[in-house]
C-alpha cells in the first residue's frame, strides 16, 4: 500500500465491477518487513479500504514466524471467517464421526 497513489488506482478500478465478479477475486496482501507498528496499520487500513468496496477473500505474502504475532493482532480479525483464533477447530467434528 506504500504507493498510495497506485493504491487509490485499482480501487477505483475494483470498485467498477458488479458484486459477480468481487466475489470471485481474491487478492494477497505483501506484508511490511519491518515491525513498526505504523507500517501495520497501514496494510489494515488497506484492508479495510478494499473490503469497504466488497472484496473478501485474501492470501498473504511474506508470513513468518518472526512477523506471526503481527499478523494475528493486526490481520487475523478482519480476514479470518471465523470468530476467534482460539475457537478455530477444523478437525473438531471428525473426531466423533464414525461413532455409534
Amino acid at each position: 500500500v506504500g504507493k498510495q497513489k497506485q493504491f487509490n488506482h485499482v480501487l477505483a478500478i475494483l470498485n467498477t465491477l458488479d458484486a459477480k465478479y468481487k466475489q470471485r477475486i481474491m487478492l494477497t496482501l505483501s506484508l511490511p518487513e519491518n515491525s513498526q507498528q505504523n507500517a501495520w496499520q497501514e496494510v489494515k487500513q488497506g484492508l479495510f479500504n478494499i473490503q469497504r468496496i466488497g472484496i473478501q477473500k485474501f492470501g498473504i505474502d511474506g508470513y513468518t514466524n518472526e512477523n506471526s504475532k503481527n499478523v494475528h493482532e493486526y490481520l487475523y480479525n478482519p480476514i479470518s471467517l471465523n470468530s476467534s483464533s482460539v475457537m478455530y477447530q477444523p478437525f473438531a467434528g471428525l473426531a466423533t464421526e464414525g461413532k455409534k
